[in-house]
């Protein structure tokens, strides 16, 4: 079944098959967030249109329950009234995309959220550039920023994510192979660069060795950073085949811990809730209820 663009990612009508680190197509940065967000889209439309059905039969299911039916506006029984409200419909909209959200899906959002913040966090601290997917802002710094003798190892690393992002691979490569590969910290992040590459050109990369790499890791922040950024990239290969891409994301959960509570209460839900709220009380006042 295809869909459109903004409802979702194009699906095969024929399953393919799923292979951790094998991707069916090279992987352009960024798809898979896109996914995500509208996922996230198609359930908060779903809620607005499950609340603006149950806004309209509620008022008539009570009405008709407690008078039998009104034959006009002042017959209307004031609770009937209140459940027609913009408040309520609010109300409702938000229980609903709730119920539709929570589970995998709010997992899987709550630990991308929180690695994305770490990622851009180190990105504006090295780079200066403030949004991960920024490809305009990555061309001009990699313009303004070409590559030297003697770089830093951080600041070669973020110029291979650069690169890959704007789709230079064989400038990747070459600048990955800079990169030392002393520690196990070393390894990890040379290979989770390396995937990065292998993924955008549709070719396989080791997932297996990945994963046991983030098992190798001492420290446990750098262990739950790496572990999001592994299941990431196995979530993107699973996603070119149409394969369940939360499970991917969900094994680094156990990493992460509680590192990432209220990450989606504070950049989800909150910002949700005010502006459907704030707006619903615009609207009583601008139609209030009669």
């Amino acid at each position: 079944m295809l869909r459109f663009p903004w409802w979702g990612a194009p699906r095969s009508p024929a399953p393919l098959p799923v292979v951790d680190g094998t991707p069916c197509r090279p992987y352009r940065s960024g798809e898979h967030a896109a996914t995500m967000s509208a996922m996230l889209l198609r359930r908060l439309v779903l809620a607005a249109l499950v609340a603006a059905a149950l806004s309209l039969l509620l008022p008539v299911i009570v009405t008709i329950a407690t008078v039998g039916g009104a034959s006009t506006t002042a017959e209307v029984p004031e609770v009937a009234r209140a459940l027609g409200s913009p408040i309520v419909f609010a109300l409702i909209l938000l229980v609903v995309d709730y119920l539709l959200v929570r589970g995998r899906l709010a997992r899987a959002l709550a630990i991308l959220t929180w690695a994305g913040r770490q990622s851009a966090e180190d990105l504006r601290r090295v780079t200066g550039m403030r949004r991960t997917n920024d490809r305009a802002a990555a061309r001009r710094w990699l313009a303004g920023h070409p590559e030297t003798d003697g770089e830093p190892a951080e600041v070669a690393a973020w110029r291979v994510y650069l690169l890959v992002l704007t789709d230079e691979l064989a400038a990747a490569r070459s600048t990955l192979a800079r990169l030392p590969r002393v520690t196990p910290l070393d390894e990890l992040r040379a290979g989770t660069l390396e995937a990065s590459i292998d993924l955008a050109a549709g070719q396989a990369f080791d997932a297996g060795a990945l994963r046991s790499g983030v098992e190798r890791l001492g420290n446990r922040d750098q262990r739950a950073t790496l572990a999001v950024e592994v299941g990431a990239l196995v979530a993107q290969g699973r996603y070119t085949c149409q394969g369940d891409h939360l499970s991917a994301v969900l094994w680094a959960a156990p990493y992460v811990g509680e590192r990432s509570a209220g990450v989606l209460l504070r950049g989800y839900w909150l910002p949700i809730a005010g502006l459907v709220l704030v707006t619903s009380v615009v609207l009583s006042l601008l139609f209030p209820v009669g």
